[in-house]
């Protein structure tokens, strides 16, 4: 079939000068010692030369390998092997581009057992080549999106929980404001008070001195009469109990609030595992979150007993603080003139102890309530929030502590969120493991 004759290599076989010459693969034949012999037409054309006889001209099949270490790593495995399938190697057309390709190559032996030429088929994977990088960019900046989605994620849910403090400041300041107020009214009240009954006893004291001395003791005595009567001594004297009243209640609802939302915040056990009273917590954010509430909703609780469960106590306190206060939000979406209901119902079984958050409002639509977890998820309108509060509730309760956080809900019939807390908790092996 090849014929070496005078130091050169012809293909001489008219089927396989048909087959050679044809063929849509590109094809070359060289010597063993690597000159270019012969090349078909589709080889001339994949290398962008004119004519056989340009490419020829070349001489060496080195020239077409872009690197001559591949070129001598394909020479090696084919003094080696005599045979070689699928060698990668990146060749360089005569316009100085670059082509991927698979070479097949195999010796040609002669009737004396020696390589008298090298055949090699050429398939071009350049367009492959092409796309698998493509995709492998696409890989590479969703990857590098999904880290940053991880770098920042933490950013957002501090700026999520940074969004609900400042929520709740504005809500406690409002809730402080009206028996800080009041007090302070009934300050100014009681200076002036003071001022009168000072007034009076100073009186009263010139009257005793004066007394049994006639006329002028019976003058006393009417100007005393006559200044309890013009400054309403009685009412002042009265009104002074009834203020001290009022401010001592301003006091207490002070410091229950203040309680409320240093038992909230876990100022003494922040990050720490700790005994926790479910329905106290309830207790202390209803008082927290009172100001988002109670122009909105009633709250009616149905908390039964139930055991103390080990867990971070700040961080279902913000559980509960997302969920409440998404109830009574859903609830003031619909605009109504009544007031609606949040419902809460604690209770326990021999595993979980259980919180019931439910609302009357306007319910999850069947199509999103799958979502309603996902990070970044929300129906608010642009600005109102970032999707992550119950994304993060769902982080704290199921992946955290072990526990469950489940919806169910039917449109116009409001949504109920339960919160599932186990009552022998592993968080502290967890954490223990994980540090």
């Amino acid at each position: 079939m090849v014929k070496r004759t005078e130091g050169e290599v012809r293909v001489e076989d008219r089927t396989f000068h048909q087959v050679f010459e044809e063929i849509q693969d590109p094809m070359w034949i060289c010597s063993p010692q690597g000159r270019i012999v012969d090349i078909n037409p589709a080889g001339v054309t994949l290398l962008g030369y004119e004519s056989k006889e340009d490419l020829l001209s070349v001489g060496s099949l080195s020239s077409l390998f872009h690197s001559q270490k591949n070129y001598c790593t394909w020479q090696k495995l084919m003094e080696g092997r005599g045979f070689v399938k699928d060698f990668e190697a990146t060749l360089v057309s005569k316009n100085s581009e670059l082509i991927a390709t698979l070479l097949t190559s195999c010796s040609i032996r002669s009737s004396s057992n020696g390589v008298s030429a090298i055949a090699g088929i050429v398939r071009d994977i350049t367009h492959s080549v092409k796309q698998e990088a493509s995709v492998h960019k696409r890989n590479a900046e969703l990857l590098d999106s999904l880290l940053n989605v991880r770098n920042t994620q933490p950013k957002l849910i501090q700026q999520e929980k940074l969004a609900s403090i400042g929520q709740l400041a504005a809500g406690i300041a409002h809730e402080l404001n009206n028996p800080v107020g009041f007090i302070s009214s009934n300050f100014t009240s009681l200076k002036s008070y003071i001022s009168i009954v000072k007034e009076y006893i100073t009186k009263l004291e010139r009257s005793l001195v004066h007394r049994g001395g006639g006329k002028s003791d019976a003058k006393a005595s009417s100007s005393v009469l006559s200044f309890k009567k013009e400054r309403k001594v009685d009412y002042v004297l009265s009104d002074i109990e009834n203020l001290v009243t009022e401010s001592m209640e301003g006091v207490s609802r002070i410091i229950e609030i203040v309680s409320s939302l240093r038992n909230f915040s876990r100022i003494d056990h922040e990050g720490k595992i700790e005994q926790y009273d479910m329905n106290e917590a309830i207790e202390s954010t209803l008082t927290v979150a009172r100001n988002e509430i109670k122009y909105v909703a009633e709250v009616e609780k149905d908390l039964e007993a139930v055991p103390l469960i080990e867990c971070i106590g700040s961080e279902i306190n913000q559980v509960l603080l997302n969920i409440i206060v998404n109830a009574a939000q859903a609830i003031e979406s619909q605009a109504e003139s009544d007031k609606g209901l949040i419902r809460i119902h604690t209770y326990c079984d021999e595993d979980y102890v259980y919180c019931e958050i439910a609302d009357n409002g306007p319910g999850i639509p069947k199509s999103i309530i799958s979502r309603v977890f996902d990070p970044f998820f929300t129906t608010k309108e642009a600005g109102e929030g970032i999707g992550l509060g119950l994304n993060i509730s769902y982080d704290i309760v199921v992946n955290k502590h072990g526990g469950d956080l489940l919806v169910k809900s039917e449109p116009a019939k409001g949504a109920t969120f339960t919160i599932k807390l186990p009552r022998d908790s592993k968080i502290r092996e967890e954490v223990q493991e994980s540090g």
